[in-house]
């Protein structure tokens, strides 16, 4: 970083009082790059963010992204079909009173965590 003031007795002998006439220093100059040498560290300081952090900012957003993926089997499924079509008296899924919360995410990752032996993220 450039130095702050000049080891010189600034303007003595110099033709120009705005910099030292025995090492050129110049305090305008000066402050310019202290100042842009200041925004080029706040810059790199400033928090990058990821896909991942704009990926789980919410469970919203980790429900959409979750959705966007097409998948044959997915977890909420399975959840799904073990909180539902086991009990289920529908004479078909085209007529399921769950519609809302068939492949969900959303549903899914609102649900409380059940230690049945099944995990369905495994």
């Amino acid at each position: 970083m450039d130095r702050v003031e000049c080891k010189h007795a600034h303007g003595v002998g110099c033709e120009d009082p705005s910099k030292c006439g025995t090492c050129g220093w110049n305090p305008e100059i000066t402050k310019r790059r202290l100042e842009a040498q200041k925004a080029a560290l706040l810059q790199e300081m400033k928090p990058r963010i990821t896909y991942f952090d704009q990926i789980t900012a919410s469970r919203e957003a980790l429900a959409e992204f979750l959705a966007s993926i097409p998948a044959l089997e997915t977890p909420w499924d399975e959840v799904f079909q073990q909180k539902f079509c086991t009990r289920c008296r529908a004479s078909g899924c085209d007529r399921c009173p769950h519609q809302a919360e068939r492949n969900s995410p959303a549903w899914f990752l609102a649900q409380e965590v059940a230690d049945s032996g099944n995990n369905p993220l495994r």
